[in-house]
């Protein structure tokens, strides 16, 4: 049996509408920018960025789709908040390790990045909190 969130949640639909629309403007940077994004980023290899641009690109339809459900997910949901912690984390060991020696810029823009996300799994957090305990009058 799938749970499904109330229709009315508005703050997680535009949450979760949002981290699509950023997650594919971020997915068509990355693949039609990819050799001079790697360059601003100090990474010898554009094609890595090619292949985590169409991810997100996958990402962002799935999230789209789900928030444009009349009934959203509670799985879709589980699966953006818990994706943006892993992309959260994944960024935070990539800043303290620099494994691959990034420039100060391409360090800027990944904890930027990192930021967003992060906004977006709260709201979605929020958002969730309150379709399962809605205030009481």
């Amino acid at each position: 049996m799938t749970t499904t969130l109330e229709s009315n949640a508005s703050l997680l639909r535009t949450a979760l509408k949002g981290n699509s629309a950023f997650s594919l403007l971020s997915a068509a940077a990355l693949i039609a920018a990819a050799s001079p994004l790697a360059d601003f980023l100090g990474l010898g290899w554009p094609l890595a960025l090619t292949v985590v641009g169409f991810v997100l690109a996958a990402h962002a339809m799935v999230l789209w789709w789900g928030s444009s459900q009349l009934m959203i997910p509670r799985w879709l949901v589980w699966y953006a908040i818990e994706g943006d912690i892993g992309w959260i984390i994944a960024t935070i060991v990539v800043l303290v390790v620099d494994p691959w020696s990034f420039t100060t810029g391409g360090k800027w823009l990944l904890a930027a990045m990192g930021d967003v996300v992060a906004v977006f799994a709260i709201l979605q957090y929020i958002g969730l909190r309150r379709v399962d305990h809605p205030p009481t009058k």
